[in-house]
Parts: structure tokens; C-alpha cells; sequence
């Protein structure tokens, strides 16, 4: 449990889009996934709830992500590991994705590229609509086959479940031409279900197939209905076999004509033919006519298991799904983050890349990359103690995709996409298919590419005077000119002459479009919230809820000195608003009310009275204890700063940030700093920074809206408007509570069950849970929900042990923020045992001595020893040697988990007494590695480390990420050394000496000797 992190790869990718991995062959992955398919469904129906079908479509997405991606296996730690994560993160995103819409707009089922994958896609209330379009889909591509290649294709893609790839060798064509066919079918087909009319090549008899009479029974009844519709749409004769080998060996562009097509397509004997010449699966193979069960084949008369000798046989639909995802072409690519969709964009160049800011205050679990047909092409399962990740796939036609996460300076993703031969989008296409719905920045590098082209090509038009000895004999050819002569005329030339008009022309288009495409100004961008904002107050019967988290720190890079929350209630019809402030327990402490004349009065838990404020929000800013009331709202906003025109707007991916960057002086108080984040999509305010100066005291104020609802006004609690009793010294009877109904109005429920834990308290329950555990490599481990809340858990060897951690995590057990949960061994067990299964495992061929033993029993021979004396020494030297090695690398991975538990954070601006417990512990843990580092040495010395090593790498530590650096440094050196000394001193099959005799393995013991004295010393 404990060491769950290292379960994944930790190697940061520095050179991510310049340098290229060669990933393993995909046979060694299927065979690693096949053997762990058994437990790998083990873990989705737990997951599902014993759902099989779900657990085989989690399992079979977790399958397609293993095989796509191009990560060496070798910088996976622990491949069980890795996938238990990848599908509990799987498994969380297609909870939040059933729960939420992701896209703005409804999908037609003709803008899939399957039948299948848009049934699926299709909500079950829209699927009696859906079944109609189908069959007028088909009508149309059973007319249409007969005039145009499109109809055949979307037969063949659409219906019958054809590759691109396959569709290009039937017509003997490219995939970019079935791509350009497919393209112009979708178009047709959409056009055809609206308005029928408008299609020139379609007459009475496009109408002719009979209209769909009845809802399918099932999704099989409708998928056979649909293709026997098409088949028995065959017109004209069959055509031989040898008249097909004819057609496919001669090699043409076009092996049959567009009627000998429409024919073959909605014949399956003329079909199969086809496929048999071309080594295409039949269509018998594709699917059965009689069943679209999801049933497989039985497998191999021997069987298959996960727990027997051979691997399991994986169902052949998952190397299906995974040449589907490798054929698939997005035309729009959409972000999603912890199952949130933050963005999206189109595709339409060979190469789209653009950089993603992601708010840094939600920790990063999984990224996702789905096209606009719901596919999905990425998944990234993050890891929070790295600071930079990476995932690449590679897709067909040497397509690839590129995901690399930053957490370095909050949490950036950057995205590329690459696709040689994209497609052209003409302006017909934008209007059917849709703009972006995030005005994101695309690179479009081909189109600069070819513009260089086009000049390279210009200049090499101009002739180079070549040297020579002697003199050229006079020619009137162009090519005996002089020098300025030619270069006069090559500038002169109508080539060099279009192509600078043409660069002038372009470079007058981008500066038009830059302009019309200008960030607003911060006067425009209010007064547009200030209009979105009272679009929403419109809303009838509707209660506004925001949760905000508001950190006040001394100065912008001060130390922190409180985290608060603050909850808001606003009834726009009454124009009722109440904001409470709660401290990070979860303790309420104070209340604000608005009134409808705009004053405010304050209550506190230390007055017990009430307290009036000014009407104008500016007055908020005269006392420091009263900034907490100005949470993120557009109108004091604007009031605070006055004069909007001096502020500065930058746009970002998702959102506008307006900046106040003005000293304003308020009575005794300055406002130096006020930035306001607004959503881009509907300006909603969702961040706020305020820096006052009052009285010699700065204070930075920044405030982040975590949640944000509108409720029915009948499902708010009555006492939600009211002023609690502990703010105004009264105590509420129980009876007249219960009578009147009311609910009382605690912290909120974001807030109250899971309470946010600042760096300072993760760092005090650290501290003391390293002060219990002593050393020990015990599995009790510390971590952070998404909420923000810490959970102390783990498995300990008895119960006076618990009691021991229990004790000494005393100050913390009563604190909201913090979860803790301790078992026993025997606990542990016993809920094991109700869902263990028996298993047997294939028992390794190990030697029957160690690696080292020659040497050893040469050394203790010459001190005298013989016979079993020597057999026990050499078992005592080895335990001995083995036990420092793995304690020396348990005090490397604490280090390196704390210094990853932190690095999503300044450890300067923290509380000092914070930061100095924090270095108390890295200390204590790097003293404690050099211990039995030194050890360990002096074990090796006498027997092993007789020569001096070469020169030892130095490194200075002077700052926190130097400090860093040198633990992951340390944290590497004890894991190879951990490895060289197990490989030569246990009885295994991997047993070896050669790395252990190494001078690699000399320099390692010294410059982490070195390394654990300079942390020590930091």
C-alpha cells in the first residue's frame, strides 16, 4: 500500500517531441496483458459492481491504452500495478462522463464513423428517432452506390464495419481518397435526412425503399434489418472470380467501375470473393448473421486462465477495438482532465499543438484525449510525485498523439497531434461540422512549411556565378549573363513577383484577423459579465451556491497565514445573500448578509452582535478582517478598482484574467494588486486576487470558487438565509427546531465532510507519523484526497502497535481534515479471506548458491574457518549485507516521498516552524541512509572494495530544487545498488555478480555517501 507510487513510471520524458522511443513488439505486450486478463477482470467487476459487460469494455479500453502506447516497458516498476490504476482511473472517468454532457452540441448519427459506435453513443430516449435515420441513411447509400464510390464506401465503413484500410484495397485507392469519399457520404447523408430535395441526384426512386415500420427489438434486429436491406438492393450479375483476379492483379487505380462496385458491395458472395483474393476477413468473420451477441468463441481445447500455465486468450474483440482506435481520424480532439472537459480543438493541419493551463488548486488524476465521435484515443493516468509525465500513441498513417503533463510552476499539459496527410476543410464542411467550441490557437505548421518551400524554391531559380580559371566564351544564352543582369531579372521574374504579392496579401489577412480576433479590453469584458451575470439572476426559483476557498498570505510570496472557506447563498428573487466564513476545521466564524439597499452587516463568533459595514464595497478594504467579503463577484470588482479602463485583460485557453496592477489608495488602506478570472464561457467570475497594504500590514487575499450551483428554491434548507445562533449568543430550542423544520445550517457539505488540510497541518501529521513508524518499513502511509483532505492508513503488525500510532496521531483525531484508518495484520486478513481465490503459481528454477559465494568462502578459509563454520558465516555476511542494502534504500524512498509530497509547493513561503519540521525529517532520514550506507561499506571493505574507485561526482546543494535533484539522485543510486546487491548475495534465477563487481557499483556506494551528507547537512 505504501508504495503505490512507484508502481508507475517516474522517469521524467526532458526531450518528450524531439526524441522517439522505440516501443517493445506488440506481441510481448499482448502476452504480458493476456496473462493478467484474468485478474485484470477481477479487479473492473469490482469495480462495476459485478457488472461483466461494463468490467470487459473497462478491461478492453485498458487493453487498447496498453498496446497504443509507446512507453518503454521497462520504465514500468510494476506493470499489475500500473494497470490496476489505469482501470480504477478508467473506471472514474466513465462515472463523471455518464453524470455530465462533455460536448455542447448532439452528434447526428450520420457524423459517426460505424453504425455500432453511433448506437452506442445515441442516449436510449433519442434511439426511436435514431432507428428512422438509420433507415434513410440506408436508403440513401443503397441509391447512391449506383452513381457515386461515396454510397459504396459508407456501405462498406458505415454498415458492414470495414477498415479504411480495407475500404482502399477494394477500390485499389488511398486511404485519404476513402477518407474524402466517407466525408462526402456523411454530408450527402445529413443533407438527405433534412431536406431530400436538395440533392440533384435524387429522384422518385431514391423514395422507393419501403419506410421503417417498426421500432427493432433489439440492437442485433436492427443491424441485420438495415444490412439485408442493403443486399437485397443488388442489381446487375455477378462477376466471376477471374474476372476479379483480372480486376485486382492488373494493378489500376480503379479495379471496378462504380457500377461493378455498387454491385459487389450489396452482394455477399461477390464480397467474400473480393476478400479472399484480397486476405480480408469474411464477412462471416465480421459478424454473425444470426447473433450480435457479444459472446466470443470458445478458446483452445486445452482451455485457458489466468492462473494456469498458458495465457489467456484474449477475446477477439479487443484487436478489433484496437485497430478501430489506430484507423480512427478525429476531426475535433477534446481535453478532458479528472473527467472534466477543459477544452477542445479542430484538426485541420498535419501538425496542431498548443499548451493547456490547468487550475492549481485540484490535483491532477487522469487526462483523457477524445475525438468528436466520443472515441477514446489517450489515456493518461497521472502520477502527483513527478513532476513532468508523458504518453505517446502512434495511430495509423504514421499518425501520433503526445501528451506530456507539467507540474512544475502549476499544472500545464501540452498537446500535439500529428497527421501527414490531413485534410483540406472547405468552408461547405465548416458549416456542417461546426467550429471549435474553444477559441484555442492552432500551429498550423504545414502551411508555413509550404511557404517556405515556395520561396526556397524562388531562390534556387536565381543562377550562382561559378569561379573558373579561364575565361567563358561569350554565349547569348540567359545562362552567360552577368551576374547583376541575372539577379535583376530573377527578382523580376513573374515567379518572385507572385510570390511576394501573395506574402503581402497573406501577411494583410493575419493582421486583419489578428485584429478582429483581438483580446477585449477589461471595460468591454465587465460589462459583458456584468450582462451574463444578470441573465443568470433572471433565473426563476433559483438559489445560487458557491463554495470558496479563500488563502491569505502576507505578501504575494509571504509566508501562508490562514486557509479559509467561504459559503454563499443567493436568492435572486429576494434578493437575499448570506456569506459564511469557516476556518480550516470546518468551525464556523463568521456571517455576512447583503441587503437589497447593497449594506452589509457582519457577524462574529467573538462579538455576539451585529455589526454594520458600508454599502459601497470599498469600505470592505479598511479593515483587513473584512477583505474576506469580497469574494469574486463582478460588481465589486469593479467597484473596488474604480476605473476599469487602466486594467489589462489576458486571455488564457479557458478564461480571461483582468488585472489591476494600480496603487489605489482607500482612507488608511492601498489596494496595490486586483486580478479577476472570468470563464470564457460565460464569464463567470471564478478567481480573485486582492493585495492591501493597511496600516504597515500587507495581506494578499486570493480567492477560488470550488463549486457553483443553481438550486430549485424548494430544495433549500429554510435556515439556509438565516443567522446561525452561535454568531449571535442565542441557542436554539430542539422543539421549535424540529417544528418549523428547519435544518440546521453547518459548514457545507464540500467543506464539513472533507475539510481542506494546509501544507502546514500535512506537514505537522508528517512529521509525527515519521516520529511513530521509528525507522520501520511499515505500510502505513499518508495521502491526499482531491478534496484536499488528508487519510492516514495502512496495515500494522498487532494491536499494541495501532494503539502506538493512534497515540502519537492524538492531536489530529479529532480534526476533520484528517481521516485516520489503522488495521491490524489479522484485521487485514480476515477481510481478505472473503473474496480470496485459490491460485497456483509456476514455482521458478533458482541455483542452490549465491553469486558471491567464491569469494566469501576464500575469505573466511584464510581467517581459519572450515566446513560448516564457513557454510554459517557465509549465510550470517550475506543476511547482513542484504538487510543494510534494504534499509539504505527504505530511507532513499522516504526521502523522495517527502520531497514529492511537497512539490507542488513553495516550502519558502510556508510557516517556519512548518519548514523546519519538514527539514527535521529529510535530515533524519538522510542520517539514517548514510548509516547503513557506512554499514554496509564497512561489510563490503575487507572482502570486496579493496581498490580505491575513480573520481566521485560532487553536487552542491544551495536551494530546495537542488535539494530535490540530489534526492532523486540519492533515491536512484540506492535502488541500483539495492539490485546489484540482491542479484550477488540471494538464491535466485536472476543471481549475478557483474554488476556488483562493477566500478560502476564503487562509484555508486561513494557519491551516495556523499549525496546523503549533503542533504544531511541542507
Amino acid at each position: 500500500m505504501g508504495n503505490d507510487r512507484y508502481d508507475f513510471p517516474v522517469k521524467p520524458r526532458t526531450d518528450m517531441f524531439d526524441q522517439r522511443r522505440a516501443a517493445q513488439p506488440e506481441s510481448s505486450r499482448e502476452e504480458l496483458f493476456a496473462e493478467r486478463y484474468e485478474i485484470l477482470l477481477e479487479w473492473a467487476l469490482h469495480l462495476t459492481h459485478q457488472q461483466r459487460e461494463s468490467a470487459e469494455d473497462l478491461v478492453q479500453d485498458a487493453f487498447v491504452q496498453f498496446m497504443l502506447a509507446r512507453t518503454q516497458l521497462e520504465e514500468i516498476e510494476n506493470i499489475n500495478g500500473y494497470l490496476r490504476r489505469l482501470l480504477r482511473n478508467m473506471y472514474l472517468s466513465r462515472v463523471t462522463r455518464l453524470n455530465q454532457r462533455l460536448h455542447d452540441s448532439v452528434l447526428s448519427i450520420a457524423d459517426y464513423d460505424t453504425l455500432r459506435l453511433g448506437w452506442t453513443a445515441i442516449e436510449p430516449p433519442r434511439r426511436m428517432q435514431a432507428a428512422e435515420e438509420l433507415h434513410q441513411i440506408c436508403a440513401y447509400a443503397c441509391f447512391r452506390k449506383e452513381s457515386s464510390r461515396a454510397g459504396s464506401v459508407l456501405i462498406l465503413r458505415f454498415f458492414l464495419d470495414y477498415f479504411p484500410t480495407e475500404i482502399a484495397s477494394v477500390l485499389s485507392s488511398s486511404r485519404h481518397c476513402v477518407d474524402q469519399w466517407q466525408r462526402l457520404a456523411r454530408r450527402e447523408a445529413k443533407v438527405f435526412l433534412s431536406e431530400p430535395n436538395r440533392l440533384r441526384f435524387v429522384d422518385a426512386k431514391a423514395n422507393a425503399v419501403s419506410p421503417w415500420t417498426r421500432y427493432p427489438a433489439s440492437d442485433c434486429d436492427l443491424m441485420l434489418a438495415l444490412r439485408e436491406t442493403i443486399f437485397s438492393s443488388r442489381h446487375g450479375v455477378c462477376l466471376s472470380r477471374e474476372e476479379l483476379q483480372t480486376a485486382y492483379a492488373a494493378g489500376r487505380t480503379d479495379a471496378l467501375s462504380t457500377t461493378e462496385l455498387a454491385h459487389v458491395v450489396s452482394c455477399r458472395s461477390c464480397l467474400d470473393a473480393v476478400n479472399t483474393i484480397l486476405g480480408l476477413p469474411l464477412l462471416a468473420e465480421r459478424y454473425r448473421a444470426e447473433d450480435c451477441s457479444r459472446e466470443e468463441p470458445p478458446g483452445d481445447a486445452g482451455g485457458s486462465g489466468g492462473s494456469g500455465g498458458a495465457p489467456t486468450v484474449l477475446p477477439k474483440r479487443f484487436k478489433r477495438q484496437l485497430r478501430e482506435i489506430r484507423e480512427h481520424k478525429p476531426s475535433e480532439l477534446r481535453i478532458v482532465v479528472n473527467g472534466d472537459l477543459v477544452s477542445s480543438l479542430k484538426v485541420s493541419s498535419d501538425l496542431s499543438e498548443f499548451d493547456l493551463n490547468l487550475p492549481a488548486d485540484e490535483p491532477v488524476e487522469f487526462v483523457e484525449i477524445l475525438s468528436e465521435q466520443h472515441v477514446q484515443l489517450l489515456f493518461l493516468s497521472a502520477n502527483d510525485s513527478v513532476s513532468e509525465q508523458w504518453a505517446e500513441i502512434e495511430l495509423s498513417e504514421n499518425r501520433t498523439l503526445e501528451v506530456c503533463l507539467r507540474m512544475i510552476g502549476g499544472p500545464t499539459l501540452r498537446i500535439v497531434y500529428n497527421d501527414p496527410v490531413v485534410e483540406e476543410i472547405s468552408a461547405d464542411d465548416y458549416a456542417n461540422i461546426g467550429m471549435p467550441s474553444s477559441p484555442l490557437t492552432v500551429v498550423r505548421k504545414a502551411r508555413a512549411k509550404r511557404w517556405l518551400e515556395a520561396l526556397k524554391e524562388a531562390f534556387s531559380r536565381r543562377p550562382r556565378v561559378e569561379e573558373s580559371g579561364s575565361s567563358a566564351t561569350p554565349s547569348l544564352s540567359l545562362l552567360a549573363q552577368s551576374p547583376v543582369a541575372t539577379r535583376t531579372r530573377a527578382w523580376a521574374s513573374p515567379a518572385w513577383l507572385t510570390v511576394l504579392i501573395a506574402a503581402a496579401m497573406t501577411g494583410a489577412f493575419l493582421l486583419y484577423k489578428a485584429n478582429l480576433d483581438r483580446t477585449p479590453t477589461a471595460t468591454r469584458l465587465l460589462a459583458q459579465a456584468v450582462v451574463a451575470e444578470t441573465a443568470r439572476g433572471r433565473s426563476a426559483d433559483r438559489v445560487a451556491h458557491r463554495s470558496i476557498n479563500l488563502e491569505i498570505r502576507r505578501s504575494s510570496e509571504g509566508a501562508l497565514v490562514s486557509r479559509h472557506t467561504i459559503g454563499s447563498w443567493e436568492n435572486y428573487d429576494r434578493r437575499q445573500h448570506i456569506q459564511r466564513l469557516y476556518d480550516e476545521s470546518g468551525q464556523l466564524l463568521a456571517a455576512s448578509t447583503v441587503n437589497p439597499d447593497g449594506s452589509r452587516t457582519l457577524y462574529h463568533h467573538s462579538s455576539k452582535f451585529a455589526q454594520p459595514r458600508g454599502a459601497n464595497p470599498e469600505s470592505l478594504l479598511l479593515d483587513l478582517e473584512d477583505v474576506w467579503q469580497l469574494a469574486p463577484d463582478i460588481h465589486d470588482y469593479s467597484a473596488i478598482i474604480a476605473d476599469a479602463a487602466v486594467a489589462t485583460v489576458e486571455e488564457r485557453a479557458t478564461d480571461y484574467v483582468v488585472t489591476f496592477a494600480r496603487e489605489r489608495i482607500i482612507g488608511a488602506s492601498r489596494l496595490l494588486k486586483a486580478t479577476l478570472t472570468l470563464r470564457k464561457s460565460d464569464l463567470h467570475p471564478i478567481e480573485q486576487t486582492l493585495v492591501v497594504q493597511c496600516c504597515e500590514e500587507l495581506r494578499e487575499y486570493k480567492f477560488v470558487e470550488t463549486k457553483f450551483e443553481l438550486i430549485p428554491t424548494p430544495e433549500v434548507a429554510p435556515g439556509a438565509f438565516e443567522i446561525d445562533a452561535e454568531l449571535v449568543g442565542k441557542v436554539a430550542a430542539t422543539g421549535s427546531a424540529e417544528k418549523s423544520g428547519r435544518a440546521t445550517v453547518g459548514p457545507l457539505p464540500s467543506t464539513s465532510t472533507t475539510a481542506f488540510a494546509s501544507t502546514e497541518l500535512e506537514i505537522d501529521v508528517a512529521y509525527l507519523l515519521n516520529q511513530a513508524k521509528a525507522d520501520r518499513n511499515e505500510q502505513v502511509a499518508l495521502t491526499r484526497s482531491a478534496s484536499g483532505s488528508l487519510r492516514v492508513e495502512g496495515v500494522v503488525e498487532t494491536a499494541e502497535r495501532r494503539d502506538e500510532f493512534l497515540r502519537a496521531l492524538r492531536p489530529f483525531s479529532n480534526n476533520p481534515a484528517v481521516t485516520i484508518d489503522l488495521r491490524t495484520v489479522a484485521e487485514a486478513a480476515k477481510q481478505k479471506s472473503v473474496a480470496a481465490k485459490e491460485s497456483v503459481r509456476e514455482v521458478d528454477e533458482t541455483g542452490e548458491t549465491i553469486a558471491a559465494e567464491e569469494e566469501l568462502r576464500a575469505h573466511f578459509s584464510r581467517r581459519g574457518m572450515s566446513g560448516a563454520a564457513v557454510d554459517e558465516a557465509v549465510r550470517a555476511y550475506s543476511s547482513r549485507v542484504v538487510n543494510h542494502s534494504y534499509r539504505a534504500v527504505f530511507q532513499a524512498i522516504e526521502l523522495k516521498r517527502l520531497v514529492a509530497r511537497f512539490s507542488h509547493v513553495d516550502l519558502r513561503t510556508v510557516a517556519p516552524d512548518a519548514r523546519s519540521k519538514w527539514l527535521d525529517m529529510m535530515r533524519s532520514h538522510a542520517l539514517a541512509f548514510a548509516r547503513e550506507n557506512a554499514a554496509l561499506r564497512r561489510e563490503l571493505q575487507p572482502v570486496f572494495l579493496s581498490e580505491t574507485p575513480d573520481a566521485i561526482e560532487d553536487f552542491a546543494i544551495q536551494a530546495d530544487a537542488d535539494l530535490a535533484r540530489a534526492v532523486e539522485r540519492l533515491h536512484r543510486l540506492a535502488v541500483a545498488n539495492n539490485d546489484a546487491i540482491r542479484q550477488a548475495f540471494t538464491i535466485s534465477k536472476a543471481s549475478s555478480a557483474s554488476a556488483f563487481k562493477s566500478a560502476q557499483f564503487r562509484r555508486n556506494l561513494e557519491t551516495a555517501a556523499r549525496l546523503s551528507d549533503r542533504i544531511s547537512r541542507y
